[in-house]
């Protein structure tokens, strides 16, 4: 009785991480998003309010057999929903950077030999990704004065960048140098290198059925975990929580490393 009551209580503690870490990584990336302006105030407000929601329905559902499929839903509607601030962003983003694709354009429909317009117009394109189009649109503006600095140098920056992207190695986004092995910044410019950009270039470089597979197994485990939670069987629940947690620590130092 004495261990069954010490296995209870850590299935417990493992319930309560779980609902800390959601409303804690929530929280923390809705406030960055609107102090970064990719969310308006309302709509920061209005998910905070769906996240204290979710907290207090926890709270009241925490003693009843409905908490683990509470959580567990939660858990499957976050990873759905997580990427809801950055695609409002990015699509006022978008949004922005058309009307001054519109704006430049028309520049240069009343003066051709506009370079301030075909910069602004490279500028715009590069911002959007479309590299091929904002090279062209610098040559068009050195075509009219060979003599400009600044778009010599972007255009050399446009050329370098369409040359690295897709390659096999990890460049610095400002200068776009090649990164060397055990370098935490570039040795060039100075700027440091981010784990959260080190973890997205090596994610990108895992094959998708492997990643596909890292979320099947780590799903199946969390499920099973609750299962047996739920059913009454705690220790063998903590056995697959802390695998889960050993394996999620496990891919974590494989995409942070960079070799």
């Amino acid at each position: 009785m004495y261990s069954q009551g010490i296995a209870e209580a850590l299935v417990k503690i493992f319930q309560w991480v779980l609902v800390a870490l959601i409303c804690f990584g929530f929280a923390y990336r809705l406030i960055a998003a609107w102090l970064e302006r990719e969310l308006a105030g309302w709509e920061a407000a209005a998910l905070l309010g769906g996240l204290l929601g979710f907290a207090v329905l926890a709270m009241k559902l925490s003693e009843t057999r409905w908490f683990i499929p509470f959580l567990f839903a939660v858990l499957v509607i976050m990873f759905i929903l997580r990427s809801i601030p950055g695609r409002l962003a990015e699509a006022r983003k978008q949004q922005l950077l058309q009307a001054d694709l519109e704006t430049y354009r028309k520049a240069l429909d009343f003066d051709p030999r506009n370079v301030a317009a075909y910069s602004f117009l490279a500028d715009t394109y590069m911002k959007l990704g479309a590299v091929d189009q904002a090279i062209a649109h610098y040559r068009q503006a050195l075509e009219v004065d060979p003599n400009l600095f600044e778009e010599k140098k972007k255009l050399e920056k446009a050329l370098r960048l369409r040359d690295v992207l897709g390659a096999k190695t990890m460049f610095c986004p400002q200068c776009l140098r090649p990164r060397n092995p055990k370098e935490n910044e570039c040795l060039e410019c100075g700027r440091a290198f981010l784990i959260s950009e080190t973890i997205a270039f090596n994610a990108k470089q895992i094959p998708g059925t492997t990643i596909a597979l890292w979320w099947i197994g780590g799903t199946v485990a969390l499920i099973v975990a609750l299962t047996l939670a739920a059913t009454g069987h705690p220790w063998l629940a903590c056995l697959f929580f802390l695998g889960l947690l050993g394996f999620a620590v496990r891919i974590l130092r494989k995409l942070v490393e960079w070799k």
